[in-house]
């Protein structure tokens, strides 16, 4: 069973491609060009797994409170609602 989750931009109707999101990361906070070949702090392998399963900002917020991934996870929480799901 695969776990999914989708971004979408607050005050937008549609998701938002997440390599679009990445890129937004590296720029806003990162302050350089995006990497295309991994993303920011490999945000997606840990607050992107969390989404994914359903996890909500303040239980992922437990396990990045004092890493480089608090910021990220309160930049994502500011700008972007979260769908989750789970399929075949």
């Amino acid at each position: 069973m695969s776990a999914n989750f989708q971004l979408t931009r607050i005050g937008e109707e549609e998701p938002s491609n997440l390599r679009e999101v990445d890129d937004r990361m590296w720029r806003e906070l990162g302050l350089c060009e995006p990497d295309p070949d991994q993303w920011y702090k490999n945000w997606f392998g840990s607050i992107g797994l969390g989404l994914a399963v359903g996890r909500t900002f303040r239980d992922i917020e437990e396990d990045v409170v004092d890493s480089p991934l608090a910021p990220i996870l309160e930049w994502i929480e500011k700008n972007y609602t979260v769908k989750c799901w789970r399929g075949v």
